[in-house]
């Protein structure tokens, strides 16, 4: 149940007095074709819903709750489906106009399986982002790069390009790292829709197409 760590934070954020600071609410709704993690597909190929909910206060203290539909297959090869919840929180800090750092813990927990907690630390300059990521669980790390290109008032460009290093193989591929890379062109149609359409390589798996649509608030 640590996933109930999380709690206090939502509930601090809330509790802030309205006339010191502002608490903001954001999210998303999400229908991708795949649901792709780090160059993994976790539903076999096939649609996925995606949503999340985000408090954030204006000390920089942030929360929330993401949920998405996953599908594996179980030990006698049978397609299930299940779900995915997820809780996070952290802190986000402006150094200057460009240079941003953020502090965030993750808690991943799945229908039919145990959870994973990840510590991150992310650096932002500019349109561009350095992160590095430590699974507690699992025992291993996970660094990526990213480059957002602005095309046109509607058009932008997401680059990725992340490394993972397991010590103890968990995905039992022979090598205990890999690499993974990711072009993604987001369409902003409107104030709150987007349209989404990119390709990921993952070094131990084939690439994958990914086509969406995204509404915020």
């Amino acid at each position: 149940m640590r996933t109930m760590r999380l709690m206090p934070l939502c509930a601090l954020l809330l509790a802030l007095p309205s006339h010191a600071a502002s608490v903001d609410v954001s999210g998303n709704l999400l229908l991708v074709n795949n649901y792709l993690w780090r160059g993994m597909t976790l539903s076999l190929e096939d649609p996925s819903l995606q949503g999340s909910v985000t408090l954030e206060h204006e000390t920089g203290l942030f929360a929330g709750i993401a949920a998405e539909s996953y599908r594996y297959h179980d030990d006698d090869g049978k397609r299930q489906d299940d779900y995915e919840l997820d809780y996070y929180a952290g802190y986000y800090r402006d150094l200057t106009d460009r240079l941003a750092l953020q502090l965030d813990v993750n808690v991943f927990t799945y229908g039919d399986f145990n959870h994973n907690t990840e510590w991150g630390l992310t650096a932002f300059y500019g349109d561009s982002q350095a992160a590095i990521y430590y699974d507690q669980d699992v025992e291993s790390w996970y660094g990526q790069l990213g480059h957002d290109l602005v095309l046109t008032d509607a058009l932008s460009l997401a680059l990725h390009g992340g490394y993972y290093f397991d010590d103890a193989d968990y995905y039992g591929w022979d090598d205990s790292s890999y690499f993974d890379v990711a072009a993604t062109l987001n369409w902003a149609v409107s104030g709150n829709v987007n349209l989404m359409a990119g390709a990921t390589y993952h070094e131990h798996e084939k690439g994958y197409g990914l086509v969406g649509i995204e509404v915020t608030f």
